[in-house]
């Protein structure tokens, strides 16, 4: 193919497509679901009383149900959150006195060091 004949070509096949992209871009709004095409048709017109409908019958009877457990789970983590931020901060007063306990020993060494080095001048 020549560089006119493909672009020929692909003119046509862009016009021929565009129906087409028009035609279902309406079942690929629904983006960042599974089932782009499925996902979309279930939801048009006249299948969304069906649906309701059946979403009342699976989740209506259990709907208290649903709501325990999404409050046990929300309450495991804010107990996991505050468990962590204790020993986050337990972590840091640790550290904290460590670092002073480890500046005056260090202090006290290089005191030490000096006072040795003075004396073997001394004796030298």
């Amino acid at each position: 193919m020549n560089q006119k004949e493909r672009k020929k070509y692909n003119e046509n096949y862009r016009a021929e497509n565009k129906q087409q992209i028009k035609k279902y871009q309406k079942i690929y709004r629904a983006k960042n679901k599974k089932g782009k095409k499925k996902y979309a048709k279930k939801y048009r017109g006249d299948n969304k009383q069906r649906i309701k409908e059946e979403h009342k019958r699976y989740y209506g009877e259990n709907k208290e149900w649903l709501c325990m457990m999404g409050k046990i789970k929300y309450q495991k983590k804010k107990q996991e959150l505050i468990s962590f931020k204790k020993y986050f901060e337990e972590q840091k007063e640790k550290r904290r006195s460590y670092a002073k306990t480890y500046s005056q020993r260090s202090y006290v060494k290089r005191r030490r060091r000096r006072f040795v080095v003075l004396r073997n001048q001394s004796i030298s």
